[in-house]
C-alpha cells in the first residue's frame, strides 16, 4: 500500500523506474519467502495452506522473472550496435545512418516499433543508392525517455534538432510507417523547405477519429489496456510473448527487435504516445497540400 502510494504521489519518470528494478524483485523474492515461512508455521489447515501457497509461489515467480528483465534490458542496452548517441540538450537520441549521397531518406517507425525493425530489410537496400537514417524516439530503444509525454509536435522537433546536430544535411525524404507517418506530416508541416519527398507505408489518416468507422471504440478499449503494458513488460512477460512470435526479420534483426519491443520504457513511450494521439492527429492536420 505504501509503495503504491508511493507512485501515485511522486510519479517517477522512467529512469527512477529503471533503478527501481534492482529494488523491488530482491523485495518481492524476500517477502514471499518469509510470508511462506511464517504460513508454515503458524497455519495448521492445508486448505489454508492450499489457498496461499500459489499467492507466494507467484509473488516469487513475479520478483524472479521482474530481476531477469531488469538484468536482461541493461545487457541489451550495453551490446554493441552500429550507430551513435547524439546530445540534445542533455538528453540523447539513437541514430543509425548508413549509404551515402542525398537526399537522406529518414525512417519514423509506428507506436511500438523503433529504428531495429528498418534494419532488416529496408535500411540495407536503400543504402545502396543514397544515405538512410532509422533512430528511436525519446524512450525507445537506446535513446533517453523525455521528461514528460510528447505529442506529435515535439517528437517532429526532437528529430529536426537530431538531424542537425547529427550533421545529416537535408532535404530530407520521409518515410513514416502508420503513426510514423503522422509525425512525418507534421515534421513537414513545420519543416517544409526541408522535406523534398515523403512515403507514407499505412500511415494513420488525420480523420481516423471521424471517418473511420470503428476506430474510435477501438482507442477508446485499447488506451486504458495500453496502461498495463509498462507493468507487463517489467515482469517480462512481453519479452516471454515476443520470442514466442514467428521471426518476420533476419536473425540479429528480430533478435534486436525483440529487445527493444520488451522493455518498459518503449511501453511506457507507446502508452504516452497513444494517448497524444489525438493531439498529434490535429497537428498533422496543418500540411494541407503535398
Amino acid at each position: 500500500a505504501l509503495a503504491g502510494t508511493g507512485l501515485l504521489i511522486f510519479k517517477p519518470d522512467a529512469n527512477t523506474f529503471n533503478m527501481l528494478g534492482w529494488i523491488w524483485p530482491p523485495c518481492l523474492i524476500a517477502l514471499a519467502i518469509w510470508m511462506g515461512v511464517k504460513s508454515r508455521r503458524h497455519l495448521s489447515s492445508i486448505w489454508q495452506r492450499l489457498i496461499l501457497y500459489p499467492l507466494f509461489i507467484g509473488l516469487f515467480l513475479a520478483g524472479a522473472a521482474g530481476g531477469y528483465e531488469t538484468a536482461q534490458e541493461r545487457i541489451d542496452r550495453n551490446r554493441e550496435v552500429s550507430g551513435r548517441l547524439v546530445n540534445l540538450e542533455g538528453r540523447r537520441l539513437y541514430l543509425d545512418c548508413t549509404g551515402s549521397g542525398g537526399p537522406a531518406v529518414v525512417l519514423l517507425s509506428g507506436l511500438g516499433e523503433g529504428s531495429a525493425y528498418w534494419k532488416g530489410w529496408v535500411s540495407p537496400e536503400v543504402a545502396k543508392y543514397t544515405t538512410v537514417c532509422a533512430y528511436d524516439r525519446a524512450g525507445q530503444g537506446l535513446s533517453d525517455p523525455p521528461a514528460s509525454p510528447q505529442d506529435g509536435a515535439t517528437v517532429a522537433a526532437d528529430l529536426h534538432s537530431l538531424l542537425h546536430r547529427a550533421g545529416v544535411q537535408g532535404p530530407y525524404v520521409l518515410v513514416g510507417n502508420s503513426t510514423g507517418g503522422v509525425y512525418a506530416r507534421i515534421f513537414a508541416a513545420a519543416f517544409p523547405n526541408e522535406v523534398s519527398g515523403m512515403v507514407l507505408l499505412d500511415s494513420q489518416p488525420n480523420e481516423a477519429f471521424d471517418e473511420l468507422p470503428d476506430f474510435p471504440a477501438f482507442y477508446k478499449l485499447i488506451r486504458p489496456v495500453s496502461a498495463l503494458f509498462p507493468t507487463l513488460a517489467r515482469l517480462g512477460l512481453l519479452r516471454l510473448v515476443n520470442n514466442m512470435a514467428p521471426a518476420m526479420l533476419p536473425s540479429q534483426t528480430h533478435k534486436e527487435a525483440i529487445a527493444l519491443k520488451s522493455t518498459g520504457s518503449l511501453n511506457r513511450i507507446q502508452r504516452d504516445e497513444f494517448a497524444e494521439l489525438p493531439t498529434s492527429l490535429n497537428q498533422a492536420a496543418a500540411l494541407t497540400t503535398l
